[in-house]
């Protein structure tokens, strides 16, 4: 049997992709494309009081969005959370 004795991440928060600010009925907050070199996971925390749909979008060149994952928020449950696999990396520039 084989076990870690010790494991550490180091998580940090993308500044183009995260916001407090409010929005309108029917906006849209769109982050900013990041190179993800290194990284397994993608997390998003969200806490509304609106329903809503979360995507979050993976491409190898910050244009064509290749991969799409969807999530449908219900405010009544109170904040959610998603992890996903950051399946593609975006070539550095």
């Amino acid at each position: 049997m084989s076990f870690f004795s010790r494991f550490s991440q180091n998580v940090t928060i993308s500044a183009g992709n995260s916001s407090t600010a409010n929005l309108d009925a029917a906006a849209t907050f769109t982050g900013t494309s990041q190179d993800t070199t290194g990284v397994a996971g993608i997390q998003v925390n969200l806490f509304t009081t609106q329903n809503c749909e979360v995507h979050v979008d993976q491409s190898m060149d910050g244009t064509n969005w290749d991969i799409i994952d969807s999530f449908d928020y219900w405010y009544s449950k109170g904040g959610a959370s998603w992890t996903v696999q950051a399946d593609r990396a975006m070539p550095n520039r």
